[in-house]
């Protein structure tokens, strides 16, 4: 029997690499696939699983999820055996380019003077902030981190980066283990946010982590918004009107409007998610390759990227 792999129906896939998979295994659209495919299946590429379909596959080995997250994705019906990999590194610069500009938009306080130059009013009240010798601290050093650790290393900033697992990072300074993210914090102008949401990270950047940090300093969330304690963080916001929140991430995903106020807060930047493949349909066309790419590699009985270790969300 020719091995199989299932790929989500409502994508558009790359001819040449979807090809390059058929001389492998037998590629079939998930939501045009029968009960015997399912069955059959020995690889799944998808967003999201239906816990029905799990339940028929007693062949699946191998689960390609095609966003850089995992967490929305219901561990107790996969089987133990199934390996799972994420697509992280797939849209590692666009974010990272998405995550410097909304650092330097709070930086030099553009949405504050554009909407003011919009009503007429060509007045200077407020100082714009120099990135260039301040502290910026990125929590999670994965591919989109160390992207942002090298742009803001070019532009004369100190860097420094919190991890659970220490490597060497060319573009960091100093290197803050987990759980310290209060001493990654302490004293920086600016943090960026790039870890997975997992056990370790929700709730990670509460009241006490965000008061470490300068009070008229910088937090830009490209990662997962319940990294953050969204009350903790209000009430921060409200106290120090100085410091400024920016974000493309939500705590609702389902509906980001129910977020709305965060983001009517007077010292709040934000964006609809749109750091990546809301974004731009060619980076979801790069995190399609990507995906398949390592497919290619499981099914050549080569080492696939990005494994998950569930026990970080069980």
């Amino acid at each position: 029997m020719r091995r199989k792999v299932l790929v989500n129906a409502g994508e558009e896939w790359p001819d040449d690499l979807i090809a390059e998979l058929s001389e492998h295994a037998e590629v079939i659209k998930y939501g045009t696939a029968t009960v015997e495919d399912l069955r059959d299946a020995e690889v799944l590429v998808t967003f999201y699983l239906s816990p029905d379909d799990l339940k028929l596959m007693h062949n699946l080995k191998f689960i390609q999820v095609l966003s850089a997250g995992v967490d929305h994705l219901n561990w107790s019906v996969i089987p133990e055996d199934v390996m799972v990999c994420t697509n992280a590194g797939s849209n590692a610069e666009p974010v990272a380019e998405h995550a410097m500009a909304l650092l330097l938009a709070s930086a030099k306080r553009i949405a504050f003077y554009n909407s003011r130059c919009k009503s007429g009013d060509f007045s200077r009240p407020v100082r714009t902030a120099l990135l260039k010798g301040s502290t910026l601290t990125v929590l999670g050093l994965g591919p989109i981190g160390l992207k942002v650790a090298e742009h803001a290393k070019s532009m004369g900033m100190k860097v420094r980066g919190y991890v659970r697992r220490p490597k060497s990072y060319p573009s960091v300074d100093e290197v803050f283990l987990h759980p310290d993210v209060a001493g990654a914090l302490r004293g920086a102008d600016a943090c960026v946010v790039a870890l997975p949401l997992n056990k370790h990270t929700r709730g990670l950047v509460d009241y006490e982590a965000l008061s470490s940090m300068k009070r008229n300093g910088i937090l830009v969330n490209v990662a997962r918004g319940p990294i953050v304690v969204k009350e903790d963080l209000m009430r921060f916001l409200n106290e120090n009107p100085d410091f400024v929140y920016a974000t493309d991430v939500w705590w609702n995903t389902q509906d980001l409007s129910k977020d709305w106020d965060v983001a009517l807060l007077p010292n709040v930047i934000s964006t609809p998610w749109v750091a990546g493949a809301f974004g731009n349909p060619a980076v979801f066309g790069e995190m399609v390759r990507f995906a398949l790419l390592n497919v290619l590699r499981y099914l050549r009985g080569e080492e696939a990227l990005n494994r998950v270790d569930r026990s970080d969300y069980l």
